[in-house]
């Protein structure tokens, strides 16, 4: 039989200090900043994960290829029948003292504005001819136009 003293030494616990964890350690060691075996390390994993994970290969290489086909789809075309308002100062009859510049060979007799208003005819473009930049601002601002050229 057990007296009272010891059974309360029974039902007692004994109290231990907690064990004291060490501060978690960098996995780069001296504040290193890029450490090549690691590197080296998650590059073996990665090339497993893919050969291992050939769908999710296919669609991670196809998705942004699919993205970008459809992108230029919807998107990606060349405006038709945008207006543009040109202000050619640089010419005394506007666009009517450009004639028709030939494709090849070096023409630098005639001004640039009228080998740039050529370029953009060949375009989808509509360029609708305006006297002043006032002018054309006006066009603008009552959405006749989208843009300005000023020469």
């Amino acid at each position: 039989q057990l007296t009272n003293g010891s059974e309360e030494d029974l039902d007692q616990k004994e109290v231990y200090p907690e064990k004291q964890k060490p501060p978690p350690r960098s996995p780069l060691h001296n504040g290193d900043v890029f450490a090549t075996t690691r590197f080296i390390a998650q590059l073996i994993k990665n090339l497993f994960f893919m050969w291992r994970n050939k769908p999710m290969m296919l669609f991670l290489f196809g998705l942004p290829i699919l993205q970008c086909t459809l992108y230029n789809l919807a998107i990606g075309r060349d405006p038709k029948g945008l207006k543009l308002a040109v202000v050619n100062q640089e010419l005394e009859h506007g666009l009517s003292d450009c004639v028709h510049i030939p494709a090849t060979g070096c023409h630098l007799d005639l001004p640039l504005s009228c080998r740039y208003v050529d370029h953009i005819r060949t375009k989808t473009l509509s360029l609708v001819e305006v006297e002043s930049l006032e002018k054309a601002e006006a066009v603008v601002r009552g959405n006749g136009v989208w843009g300005i050229i000023h020469f």
